[in-house]
């Protein structure tokens, strides 16, 4: 692989990871630039120069095909790595092996290097022994689509599971930045929007463990820089996300009128991301009327009306009027009103609020007419 500058090495990696003695690197920013090829590379290094093996992780069954693992690696230079003792890498029951293929098409497997696994498995691993796994690797851990409930809970178990005999670290690949990504949340990265590209912010937690005592793990943050000469086919939002790393957004309206009057308001939330949803008047539709949502950045007060499918974890202000989804209305005139927000009758402040507000209710299951 040739490199440019500004791309990522697994060498580079490797001094990472070792200088802030990590137990998670997560790899963000722009596509092509190395994150992946530079993380598969160094675990097959490890896997082959020191016999350290790895953990390819992807979030569903569908994506762990074995024809679609062998793909994955097939961009390496193997005979590179090994001096020519091996040729590719082939996978066989899950199981990813060093290999030949001779000039008839037979795959002569050699030594095994790792396994290739499913989040959404991660309960059938619970009882299986990974002695001479040291790291795991997690494409696409950031995703517009669904992610699995109680995901983090459930990669913390899978990592429980493979690496409890072992220290080493787990490694998790994302093209885009999401703001709704449960693992920003969960592991508290809020240097995120902030950090410089091309640098590695480490946060360290102290975790509290009744058997083992407390202990420290260590996050770092790596925001790969942009490369030189990046693609001109891109255009717009998809050009600063895929070429520079930034915070995925689609295009949504946004345009409030100014002589709108609120006729109806209520908060929406989803984890720690709080909206407030106003339905104003004086619009030139059909109804008449226009929902517009922007960011909630101040505490709830008394009788607010909430949606929301987390209650049970938020300090709710006393007197609070709450429902589930924008299914479930408290009366037939709210019941019309949800109707109109469910058929694209929206705007937003801006895109960034847009695009997370439609993947925070994708999440909750619940789909508005018209945007994606």
């Amino acid at each position: 692989m040739a490199y440019q500058k500004g791309m990522v090495t697994s060498a580079e990696l490797d001094r990472v990871i070792t200088e802030g003695n990590l137990q998670i690197l997560i790899l963000l920013g722009m596509r092509s630039n190395g994150k992946s090829y530079a993380a598969k590379e160094l675990m097959v290094k490890k896997a082959y120069e020191e016999k350290q093996q790895f953990i390819y992780l992807r979030r569903y069954k569908e994506d762990v095909a074995d024809y679609l693992t062998e793909a994955y690696f097939a961009d390496l230079d193997i005979s590179g790595i090994t001096k020519g003792k091996y040729s590719s890498v082939t996978v066989y029951r899950k199981a990813i092996y060093l290999s030949n293929i001779d000039e008839e098409g037979k795959v002569n497997r050699g030594v095994k290097i790792g396994d290739v696994r499913s989040l959404s498995e991660g309960t059938r691993y619970k009882s299986g022994a990974y002695p001479n796994t040291k790291y795991i690797v997690f494409e696409e851990f950031v995703t517009d689509g669904l992610y699995l409930s109680n995901e983090v809970e459930k990669l913390d178990q899978f990592i429980s599971t493979v690496l409890r005999q072992n220290n080493g670290c787990v490694i998790l690949i994302g093209n885009t930045i999401s703001r709704i990504c449960p693992y920003f949340r969960e592991y508290e990265l809020v240097g995120i929007p902030k950090q410089a590209k091309g640098t590695v912010d480490i946060y360290n937690k102290v975790v509290h463990d009744e058997v083992n005592g407390d202990y420290q793990t260590n996050v770092g943050v790596y925001l790969t820089g942009t490369i030189e000469g990046a693609s001109k086919m891109f255009f717009r939002k998809n050009a600063a996300m895929i070429n520079k790393g930034e915070w995925t957004t689609h295009d949504h309206p946004h345009r409030k009128l100014c002589d709108a009057e609120v006729v109806y308001r209520l908060v929406y939330i989803h984890d720690n991301n709080q909206f407030i949803c106003e339905l104003l008047s004086n619009y030139d539709n059909p109804l008449g009327m226009m929902w517009y949502i922007y960011p909630k950045t101040k505490a709830i007060k008394t009788g607010t009306r909430i949606v929301s499918r987390d209650n049970n974890d938020m300090d709710l202000a006393a007197d609070v009027l709450w429902t589930p989804d924008f299914k479930t209305a408290v009366t037939p005139q709210e019941q019309q009103a949800f109707k109109l927000l469910l058929d694209g009758y929206c705007c937003f402040s801006d895109n960034l609020t847009g695009t997370e507000f439609i993947q925070c209710l994708k999440q909750d299951g619940i789909a508005i007419r018209g945007k994606s």
